[in-house]
């Protein structure tokens, strides 16, 4: 696991954590968002259903532990900038 801390100043989530937990292959596999910082998770999901698009691997569906919440992506389309 690693995680990420914001400053309290700043930034679109100031002050915010998340948990980033990742397996052997350092492959994403869920992460938490931790509102300033507290113990208690505000918001996790899963990365699943991963998919390689020009070289770039991504998770197109994420679920929270309840089930209640999924966000899947679909049409995933990489720019590449000229």
């Amino acid at each position: 696991m690693i995680t990420i801390l914001y400053n309290n100043e700043g930034g679109y989530t100031p002050g915010d954590a998340y948990d980033i937990y990742y397996d052997k292959d350092h492959k994403f596999k869920e992460w938490a968002y931790r509102s300033k910082n507290d113990s208690v998770i505000t918001m996790a999901t899963t990365f699943k259903e991963y998919k390689t698009i020009e070289g770039i691997t991504i998770a197109t569906d994420h679920l929270t532990p309840d089930g209640f919440t999924r966000i899947n992506f679909t049409d995933i389309e990489i720019i590449k900038k000229k």
